[in-house]
């Protein structure tokens, strides 16, 4: 009786693994299909055509370096784009990765061709007109159309996308996208105009600044929002002020530029800090990469000089820089200043001293990279070493510091045997000072005291009967 008990446990025990395992089994099943439903619900968000072609460019090998040709066109923008630098054209939109290899070349056709960028997507705009394009780093991702005029745009590094337009319901539109394919997951309708937009990084959020008019002066605003609230989360008004650009810097702070001074707000659109620009005319300005701002005052064609301020991430001034020719683009990095006229590139640290230069003729722009300076004249697109240039600039400063030590040494050494020949000359020239004293001494009494000696040695006399006279003419016939 007790080995029946004994198999009727065992059995018991079986069954009841058997019901764990089918139960488990049953479980990742039910995962499987879960996964599964996920993946077919959202095959159609997923382009696969964009990752193939995305990895087979980065599988295509290196190019074959820098400089490369330009394909023409007018050059608009040249964009560091993470591994790849951006191009943009009157024509076109290329993409070039660090070997100089090509990954991208596609025509446009917009008339004012704007764009921005974050990770590997490229949101180019028409401003003006209705179309846009998304691309990755190598191919067109989506192309549309909106119904209105484009006014401004942005994207973040989560994919989200923003487009104002205008509206026949108010004055501008703003949609966000998380998917060019599907309906805008948020919109908001603006009674004022609309300048400028900045999406949060990896975040449902956004910034928006708008400008009015009030009492017959500017009344500029910045509003924040969240997407899954339809409606503001906060607002700063700037009355007197026209915003000029806003960027929500990594979801941190809030940079603003007025046409008056620089503000810095936290995300709740409270001041942090503001550079006053005590009147002095905006001529162009530069959000830097790593939270600072570059702004450039003056007007070359009435001043004959502009000048460059940095600041740093809390606004406060780095140092500046004047030059005496007209910039034609001007950029900032965590280390240097880089300044480019017609035909050279000034590389400036942050508290305003020159570095060094690099001449190149028809530049129109530059971009640093990291420790890397691309930039792109008529022909084609180079790149140099920054830390190459001003170690060659800091040697030959010190080969003519070297130079001048030496020539004011020889100088010095010149001059030192100068002296020393003039002296000699003097010396020469001064007479002995025994000689001197003698031939000083000698009066005119001591002559006649000479003379009467000699005349009273040979006992002559004045008188015709002195006999002195004819022995001295006797001796002189006898001579």
């Amino acid at each position: 009786m007790a080995k029946l008990t004994d198999l009727e446990k065992v059995r018991r025990i079986r069954a009841h693994k058997r019901t764990r395992k089918n139960l488990l089994l049953l479980a990742l099943a039910a995962i499987l299909v879960f996964f599964s439903v996920s993946l077919v619900k959202r095959a159609e968000d997923v382009d696969f055509a964009t990752l193939y072609s995305d990895l087979k460019v980065d599988l295509a090998g290196n190019g074959d370096g820098y400089p490369v040709p330009l394909p023409g066109g007018k050059i608009l923008k040249l964009q560091n784009a993470g591994d790849n630098l951006l191009l943009l054209t009157d024509t076109n939109l290329y993409t070039y990765n660090m070997s100089g290899r090509q990954t991208l070349n596609a025509q446009h056709g917009m008339s004012n061709p704007l764009l921005a960028h974050t990770g590997d997507r490229t949101l180019l705009y028409d401003r003006g007109g209705t179309r846009y394009s998304l691309y990755s780093k190598s191919a067109l991702v989506h192309s549309g159309s909106m119904n209105f005029p484009l006014y401004v745009a942005d994207i973040s590094s989560n994919e989200n996308f923003a487009l104002v337009t205008g509206s026949d319901q108010s004055l501008a539109l703003v949609s966000v996208y998380s998917n060019p394919k599907k309906e805008p997951i948020f919109r908001y309708w603006s009674a004022r105009m609309v300048i400028d937009v900045s999406l949060a990084e990896n975040q449902n959020a956004m910034v928006i600044a708008c400008v009015d008019v009030q009492d017959g002066d500017y009344l500029s605003s910045i509003s924040r929002f969240q997407f899954s609230i339809e409606k503001e989360m906060g607002r700063a008004d700037l009355p007197g002020e026209l915003i000029l650009g806003i960027d929500w810097f990594n979801n941190n702070t809030i940079r603003v530029v007025t046409d008056k001074r620089a503000i810095l707000f936290d995300n709740d659109l409270k001041q942090i800090a503001d550079y006053n620009f005590a009147g002095q005319k905006l001529e162009r300005f530069f959000f830097r990469p790593d939270g600072g701002l570059l702004v450039v005052f003056g007007s070359y064609a009435e001043e004959k000089q502009l000048k460059a301020v940095l600041l740093n991430s809390r606004f406060k001034k780095q140092g500046e820089y004047t030059t005496n020719y007209e910039i034609v683009t001007a950029k900032a990095d965590a280390n240097r200043l880089y300044i480019a006229s017609s035909n050279k590139v000034e590389i400036v640290s942050h508290d305003g001293v020159l570095l060094t230069e690099l001449p190149l003729p028809n530049l129109y722009k530059v971009e640093p990279v990291g420790d890397q300076l691309f930039c792109a004249d008529n022909t084609q697109i180079s790149v140099s070493s920054v830390k190459q240039l001003i170690a060659a600039q800091e040697e030959k400063d010190r080969q003519e510091e070297a130079e001048r030590k030496a020539k004011e040494e020889e100088e010095r050494k010149e001059k030192q045997e100068e002296e020393s020949s003039g002296q000699s000359s003097e010396e020469d020239l001064v007479p002995d000072p025994e000689s001197s004293s003698l031939s000083s001494g000698m009066g005119d009494s001591d002559s006649e005291e000479l003379f009467q000696e000699a005349d009273g040695q040979d006992g002559s006399s004045q008188s015709g009967t002195d006999p002195s006279l004819e022995n001295l003419s006797g001796e002189s016939g006898q001579e």
